[in-house]
């Protein structure tokens, strides 16, 4: 069982998040509706964890206050809320102490699952998906595998809400469970670059640029003016990776 404030400006979706946690066991604080609450609840309850909405009207939004949770209990764990999907939404998440990304609307069983993701967090009995040597990777491939991929193999990297799809040039596809924004970071070099908020790609197996998508092979993955600023600069990029 977890002690668990909800953040969440609107009410109604506030009481049916705190009837979900009693079934499901957790004991809910009493929800909050601004960041300053919140950060006030930190401060002065025992918290395990916080179910933080991203669009919190007011002075300070879910992330901005995340940011200051973070400095008063660096260790203290964080599930966004949203039904929010824009691009700079997404990479201000990324660069947010948090564990888990929670789409709105969720049912009980899909809370469930983000729960018991951070509980094995806490417990340090979360399973090791990747294990990182100095120019290469191991990267579970199911219950009883791990197979050791050289970075400089792998073609492109995916994100999606909750698990990253790692796809290799020799050793096919891995769906593995995390965060995307840590894993970029475990895997950063000079010729892996982050070229959408969903997408990280090797530059030394592009083929071609067609529109907004670079080709690898016949797969075309987009980037965006979010991170691929200037083209000219990524082309000079690429061909110096080679």
């Amino acid at each position: 069982m977890m002690k668990i404030l909800v953040v969440e400006d609107n009410s109604l979706q506030a009481e049916d998040i705190v009837m979900q946690l009693e079934k499901l066991g957790h004991e809910p604080l009493p929800p909050v509706s601004t960041g300053a609450e919140a950060i006030a609840a930190v401060r002065k309850s025992k918290i395990d964890l916080v179910l933080m909405d991203i669009d919190l009207r007011g002075v300070i939004n879910g992330i901005e206050t995340t940011e200051i949770i973070s400095k008063i209990k660096r260790t203290l764990p964080v599930i966004y809320l949203t039904i929010l999907e824009e691009e700079a939404i997404f990479q201000s998440i990324q660069e947010t102490p948090h564990l888990y990304f929670l789409p709105k609307p969720f049912n009980l069983s899909q809370l469930n699952k983000a729960l018991k993701y951070v509980e094995a967090k806490l417990n340090d009995k979360a399973e090791l998906e990747t294990n990182l040597l100095e120019d290469s990777v191991f990267l579970k491939k199911n219950d009883l595998q791990y197979d050791r991929v050289e970075i400089n193999d792998i073609l492109w990297v995916e994100g999606g809400t909750n698990s990253i799809t790692v796809v290799t040039k020799y050793n096919g596809k891995f769906v593995i469970s995390g965060i995307f924004g840590p894993f970029t970071r475990k895997i950063k070099r000079p010729h892996i670059k982050r070229v959408h908020r969903s997408f990280l790609i090797n530059l030394q197996h592009i083929t071609a640029i067609k529109g907004n998508r670079l080709m690898i092979e016949d797969h075309g993955i987009p980037f965006s003016k979010t991170y691929v600023k200037n083209i000219k600069k990524l082309l000079q990029i690429i061909t110096s990776s080679k």
